[in-house]
Formats: structure tokens, C-alpha cells, sequence
């Protein structure tokens, strides 16, 4: 049996940087929607709907004191996500960066 304000206090810490990830995809939706190719900004926008998604329901369940499902969330749903966002970033990456003005030395 674990200490339950323990992992209530670490969870609580997570929620910021999680929060700070969503801001910064939806800022990069919201900047780069032209640089960035059809079919890649639709699967960056679906996984960063997900995500959203994702931390409202750990928020929900936060509140209704439901710690099982908090981490099976984090374990499968945002690990799954994570994992597939993980694959999708470097492609974004190389499109801005093909879209960025060439700067001549």
C-alpha cells in the first residue's frame, strides 16, 4: 500500500508540465499551419486533441480521488500517445526547418 499524499503531491507536480506541452502544440498548430504538410498538421492536430483530451480525463479522475485509472491513463493512453507524438516530431522538424528562410553565410 503506497502513501496516497505522496503520490497526490507528485501527480499535482506533473500536471504543469503536461499542461505546458498542450500550449505548446496547440501554439505550433496555431503558428506553423503553413508550414507544415496536410496530412502531417491533421495527425498533429488529432494527437494534440488526444492529448488535450487525455488531461482533462486525468484531471477528472484527480478529483474523484480514482488513482488506478489516473495511471492506467498515464501508462497506456499518454504512453501510447507519447510514443506515436515522439515519432511524428522530428517529421515536423525537418518541414520547418525546409520551410525556414536559408540565411547565405
Amino acid at each position: 500500500i503506497g502513501n496516497d499524499q505522496e503520490g497526490v503531491r507528485i501527480l499535482t507536480e506533473l500536471i504543469e508540465p503536461l499542461k505546458g506541452f498542450s500550449r505548446f502544440c496547440a501554439d505550433m498548430i496555431g503558428s506553423h499551419v503553413e508550414n507544415i504538410p496536410e496530412e502531417l498538421f491533421n495527425e498533429l492536430g488529432t494527437q494534440c486533441e488526444t492529448f488535450q483530451n487525455l488531461l482533462v480525463d486525468i484531471l477528472e479522475e484527480m478529483e474523484s480521488s480514482n488513482f488506478v485509472e489516473v495511471g492506467d491513463i498515464l501508462k497506456y493512453d499518454l504512453g501510447d500517445l507519447i510514443s506515436s507524438m515522439s515519432e511524428s516530431f522530428p517529421t515536423i522538424a525537418l518541414a520547418l526547418r525546409k520551410a525556414a528562410p536559408q540565411t547565405q553565410e
